[in-house]
């Protein structure tokens, strides 16, 4: 990066739904490095519990180098978040946290992806015109150009746009990308050796192909362990 070049946000980590560009949990992190990020703190503000409708609070800080720092809270319930991760309420809820931080930090105001309900990200995207090709990256403060007027709207990177089309199905890269970390985590569970992959750097073809790959895979290794605790047990011989 030259000297007079402000760090930016790579375009891979930036996602446009209904013509805004929503950055991207990945994204702001690296920015916040390139601005140079010293530190991110959590607090676990408020346990998820029936009494609260299990709603996760989580407060983190973030400081640069220079002393700088920014604090912010962040929320997840099953009320704003999806089924499929409705049991990670208080990871979910500390990457909202340190997402919004580190946007103040890194004077970013647009919110991130993460901080929109599931349900609206994918109507939203589901919504949306294809993705063209993508554009320039994204500067910290937004997307003004050289001139200080606003340019085009920047668009997703090729092969990272919010929806994929495959088998005659539409499916959502988020869903793509929980679905690829739920299989390497079957996986390390079943002892199945796999090729690394990347779920964040990975083409949303990469992250179908890496699924259709090694689910069945999953299903014998689950069938088997099944068949393995349904083995009748020997009766104990009594003398």
């Amino acid at each position: 990066m030259a000297m007079n070049e402000k760090p930016v946000i790579d375009s891979r980590w930036v996602i446009s739904l209904q013509g805004k560009d929503y950055p991207t949990w990945p994204g702001i992190l690296d920015l916040a490095h390139q601005l140079g990020l010293e530190a991110i703190d959590t607090e676990l503000v408020q346990i998820p519990t029936q009494a609260n409708e299990q709603t996760a609070i989580v407060k983190a800080t973030t400081r640069l180098k220079g002393g700088r720092q920014c604090a912010d809270y962040g929320d997840a319930s099953p009320r704003n978040c999806s089924t499929k991760i409705a049991t990670a309420l208080i990871r979910l809820a500390s990457t909202r946290a340190k997402g919004r931080a580190l946007r103040d930090l890194c004077n970013v105001g647009q919110m991130l992806l993460e901080e929109l309900p599931e349900e609206e990200a994918v109507a939203m995207a589901r919504s949306s015109p294809a993705q063209p090709e993508p554009g320039a990256a994204r500067p910290s403060g937004g997307s003004k150009t050289a001139e200080g007027g606003r340019g085009p709207a920047a668009t997703a990177t090729a092969g990272f746009e919010p929806l994929y089309h495959a088998d005659g199905k539409s499916l959502h890269r988020t869903d793509l990308v929980a679905a690829c970390l739920k299989d390497q985590q079957l996986a390390r569970d079943y002892s199945i050796p796999v090729e690394p992959l990347d779920p964040a750097t990975a083409t949303n073809e990469q992250l179908f192909s890496y699924g259709r790959s090694l689910r069945p895979r999953l299903r014998a290794a689950k069938a088997l362990r099944d068949s393995g605790k349904a083995a009748p047990q020997p009766a104990e011989v009594v003398t």
